[in-house]
């Protein structure tokens, strides 16, 4: 009888080895790949409690951070360029003391004060010019040309050769509109520019 129990001892000792032995035979799962640069780049969430996930959150969020950086410093370049273009309508004309002429096919921008009283601005071959011309200014605009312009008193506009001038005076003026020219004038007492025939002028 005593041998039984032995026997029976030592069948459960082998039987609770075993397995034991078999895990620590098991070969272990091994661990994921540390982050890297070169690793697939996976958005990770904050809420984690493995470090490689913490890394990679960090690493996927600056990346992200500098690329958004990079499109909106685009979209900033773009737009400061459209606003340098389109600040200003035109040049400013060739000037040689009060006689100033815009070069042809372009646009000119004559600001207050470029040639001063007396000045003539001469815009005759397909130009878009704007601005403004102090007193006793003459306009000449002609040739296809665009005209829009503020003309000081005693000013005197030309517009003829399918022109179209669109004239403002500030005092007395008078326009001459003809050769298939369109033109407008509005004088300091009108709240809108009207239309005109072949001249026209303000008191």
């Amino acid at each position: 009888m005593p041998p039984v129990v032995t026997w029976s001892v030592l069948v459960r000792s082998s039987a609770s080895i075993a397995p034991a032995a078999a895990r620590k035979i098991a070969p272990r799962p091994q661990g994921r790949a540390p982050c890297t640069k070169r690793a697939p780049k996976r958005l990770c969430t904050l809420r984690t409690s493995n470090s490689r996930d913490a890394r990679c959150f960090l690493y996927n969020s600056i990346a992200r951070t500098l690329h958004d950086m990079r499109i909106l410093l685009v979209i900033a370049t773009i737009g400061f360029v459209m606003l340098a273009a389109c600040g200003s309508s035109g040049t400013p004309p060739k000037c040689n003391g009060t006689t100033c002429s815009c070069p042809s096919g372009q646009s000119c921008e004559l600001a207050a004060g470029t040639c001063g009283n007396s000045c003539s601005l001469d815009c005759s071959n397909s130009n878009d010019c704007t601005g403004q011309c102090g007193d006793s200014c003459s306009l000449k605009c002609t040739g296809s040309s665009t005209c829009a312009m503020m003309v000081g008193s005693s000013g005197s506009v030309d517009c003829s050769g399918g022109a179209t001038c669109h004239i403002k005076c500030t005092g007395s003026c008078s326009i001459d509109c003809g050769g298939g020219s369109t033109c407008d004038l509005q004088c300091p007492s009108d709240s809108a520019p009207k239309s005109i025939g072949t001249s026209g002028a303000c008191g």
